[in-house]
């Protein structure tokens, strides 16, 4: 999940409200926090930094495909 504090269209309720569905469920999840950005992250460090932790993300999961990665008893996961 990649959430901008600022973003006026979707309200960290909206965030928050996942993420107890998300434990509800007891499905694994990652949160990446924006303190001053809008919906997507406009300056260009804030950029970078969100696309190398999307990469790493993804480069990560593949890497452990078919691991215990981003499950939870069998659960489905949802991450980022």
């Amino acid at each position: 999940l990649v959430h901008g504090l600022l973003d006026e269209n979707v309200h960290f309720r909206h965030t928050s409200r996942l993420i107890n569905e998300l434990i509800k469920r007891r499905i694994r999840y990652e949160l990446l926090l924006f303190p001053n950005q809008r919906h997507t992250p406009q300056v260009h460090a804030d950029k970078m930094y969100c696309e190398d932790r999307i990469l790493d993300f993804f480069k990560d999961a593949l890497r452990t495909e078919g691991s215990s990665r981003g499950t939870n008893d069998g659960a489905e996961s949802a991450q980022m």
